[in-house]
């Protein structure tokens, strides 16, 4: 039987929004255009809180990159940008894993896009956040913005850390049941520990900075922050690195802590009862840049290992090699999936020597599907898949952004689904 528009006329609306809240957002966003009934269905918010439940049962339709071009030179790309010279274009490429087809949505709105902080971005269910460096002065102002519906909301301000250096880490939790969303920051890049033994410090100084919190939350539904607890000895010690991922319902951490003489321990955090535990593993010290994932129900750890330091007269190089790993939390052990030397990594995602240090490839890496882990080459822009369970590598399409300088980058990428432009955050 011929499914056509006279048969959609006669069913119950009702049945009508069921069926639409399963397809993806890019196609309802073409839908809307089919009649002014489903134009007012698709508007609602209710339909996309419902298309935002139904998205989070499956897995991730899409690829999403946040980025930043800058462009200071004919030659330095090959996209070009109508803005004037100086300025920074920046939005999101979308890459839709059914059509395998590349999508791009620029920022329109200069002033959020020049004010962003592009180098601490979270992104979940959706929705992206990034430092605002319009109030640093007045602390840490992070702003939250759905890319598809260009829609942005500014969050409270938070607090800075006392010792800390650096913006804290970012990372970002959607919860689509309750149509709300907590943002993690996460202090790193600072040692208490010669700041504590400074003999100027006063007691005061000392009390604050050791009840300094490492984590605090912020939550859409009460629209606050909350510092947690501290996990034992951790802030007294300092934070060096931090990384964390979301896994079965704790929040994991590697913390590099310079109390723990070379070696990263694992920390887990029970948000309904503000509780930490410590792990009792822990990962060696030339463990570099490492990246906790979730695939499959399982956990991994993703990571450069340093295998030896070399001095030459032109200066320091480093021996590495690029590892994955699984953490099989209900053994306390860690098994290695497989391992590649540099020199693999950068003839496998076509990085150039010229382009990036010799001695470390920045490699992104998340879960894909079931039993697959993604991984990005920031410099290359490759996208390459690797199957679990086969054991296999597979391609996706390149970004279609060109090859990057030092000056000109791409912030986060992630598998997640969209969100409608009149969903509720």
């Amino acid at each position: 039987m011929e499914l056509n528009a006279a048969l959609w006329s006669f069913l119950p609306f009702n049945c009508v929004d069921r069926v639409l809240s399963y397809l993806p957002v890019p196609d309802l966003c073409r839908y809307c255009l089919v009649c002014k009934g489903w134009n007012r269905l698709i508007s609602t918010r209710e339909f996309g809180a419902l298309c935002a439940q139904n998205a989070a049962e499956r897995d991730p339709s899409f690829i999403v990159i946040r980025y930043r071009r800058v462009h200071d030179s004919p030659q330095r790309s090959s996209v070009r940008s109508p803005e004037p010279s100086g300025e920074s274009p920046a939005g999101c490429c979308f890459l839709d894993l059914n059509t395998r087809r590349w999508h791009t949505v620029e920022d329109d709105d200069i002033k959020y896009r020049h004010e962003l902080h592009h180098f601490y971005t979270g992104m979940d269910g959706g929705l992206v956040c990034q430092y605002s460096l319009k109030k640093r002065r007045e602390g840490l102002a992070i702003v939250v913005y759905n890319p598809i519906g260009k829609t942005l909301k500014e969050l409270p301000t938070a607090p800075c850390h006392s010792s800390s250096t650096e913006f804290p880490e970012l990372h970002m939790i959607v919860d689509s049941s309750s149509q709300s969303f907590k943002i993690f920051l996460i202090n790193h890049n600072f040692n208490n520990v010669e700041f504590l033994a400074c003999p100027g410090i006063s007691q005061e100084d000392r009390s604050k900075l050791l009840n300094d919190p490492l984590v605090r939350v912020y939550d859409s539904i009460t629209n606050k922050w909350k510092s947690l607890t501290n996990p034992y000895s951790c802030v007294a010690r300092g934070i060096l690195d931090v990384c964390c991922v979301m896994f079965r319902g704790y929040l994991y951490f590697l913390l590099g802590c310079t109390f723990t003489a070379g070696t990263y321990p694992l920390w887990r955090y029970n948000l309904s009862e503000d509780v930490w535990e410590n792990v009792p593993m822990n990962m060696p010290g030339r463990c570099i840049i490492p990246q906790l994932i979730v695939s499959d129900n399982r956990l991994y750890v993703v990571a450069w290992w340093l295998e030896r330091v070399m001095f030459q007269l032109n200066g320091m190089s480093r021996r590495c090699r690029f590892e994955v790993s699984e953490i099989k939390i209900s053994d306390m052990v860690q098994k290695t999936l497989f391992c590649m030397a540099n020199e693999e990594v950068m003839e496998a995602f076509d990085i150039k020597n010229e382009r990036v240090q010799c001695d470390l490839c920045p490699i992104i890496a998340s879960g894909f599907g079931r039993n697959s882990i993604l991984f990005i080459a920031k410099s290359s822009r490759k996208l390459m898949v690797y199957d679990l369970e086969r054991r296999s590598w597979s391609q996706l399409p390149q970004i279609p952004l060109g090859r990057i300088t030092d000056e000109d980058y791409f912030e986060a990428g992630k598998p997640m689904n969209l969100m409608l432009p009149n969903a509720s955050w």
